[in-house]
């Protein structure tokens, strides 16, 4: 017996799509559709795309595909829990994916979901927090369940708290918005290193050549990124980059300052 859990282009499948991968997700998912290994889960992963799509008619069809298999799996009452949301049914929706942590208590995705639910429909963001921390601690380390936790932390008024998830969000997944937050919700101490890096790239503009501008402005970001990373992960590969930019940050002084 092939259990749907088994299967590792599933997990992979499941994953980007918690990363919010959604191409590739959509790849993963009708490859195993292709190969008919775990259809039911595949059909509902799809129809879970399309929900985030807001294309709600495909994604009823595509779960219906999937429900006329018989197999019933976690990916199935999360699809039917988004779209009783997306129809402003809370309680159904929360019910439905509840039911999918009774099929696997250990499906981080299930728990992310839950806790970004309850984010976007509800105030209870101290439930929010508490459905995406368990996400965490079941291996669920993507940008998504950084962010969510950055805002709920934020309308908590956790403004360090904040600060950490939308930081590590960042180092996964850039945005313009995540470094607005990150500034936002930073200790003064961390916004003068974030300004001084700014005006540094700014003054070089008219002070130094451009391509060593770039490089010291470029280094120091990484170096403070690698610094942030290491204060709130212990990550020891960090202390190997940290090293690295250090060097280069003197190579640069040696060359271009002195």
């Amino acid at each position: 017996m092939i259990f749907w859990s088994d299967m590792q282009t599933l997990i992979k499948a499941i994953n980007k799509l918690a990363n919010h991968d959604i191409d590739e997700a959509r790849e993963l998912f009708r490859m195993l559709i292709k190969d008919k290994i775990d259809i039911s889960a595949a059909y509902a992963g799809l129809a879970i795309i399309n929900i985030h799509k807001k294309n709600a008619a495909l994604a009823k069809n595509e779960l219906a595909l999937s429900d006329d298999t018989k197999i019933i799996t976690p990916l199935n009452y999360i699809a039917h829990g988004l779209i009783a949301s997306s129809e402003g049914k809370l309680d159904e929706a929360l019910e439905l994916l509840n039911s999918a942590i009774k099929i696997d208590p250990n499906l981080y995705f299930i728990y992310q979901v839950i806790g970004s639910t309850l984010l976007t429909n509800t105030k209870d963001y101290n439930e929010s927090v508490l459905f995406l921390k368990k996400a965490k601690e079941l291996g669920g380390d993507n940008w998504a369940i950084h962010w969510n936790l950055a805002v709920a932390y934020n309308n908590l008024g956790k403004a360090y708290s904040a600060f950490q998830e939308a930081t590590l969000s960042y180092l996964s997944k850039p945005t313009k918005d995540g470094l607005k937050f990150i500034y936002a919700n930073a200790p003064i101490l961390i916004r003068t290193l974030i300004l001084i890096v700014f005006l540094t790239g700014l003054s070089g503009i008219f002070i130094f050549p451009a391509t060593t501008t770039g490089v010291a402005a470029t280094v120091t970001t990484l170096l403070i990124a690698e610094l942030i990373r290491y204060i709130f992960t212990n990550n020891r590969s960090s202390l190997i980059l940290i090293s690295l930019y250090l060097t280069l940050a003197t190579v640069y002084y040696l060359v271009f300052v002195r």
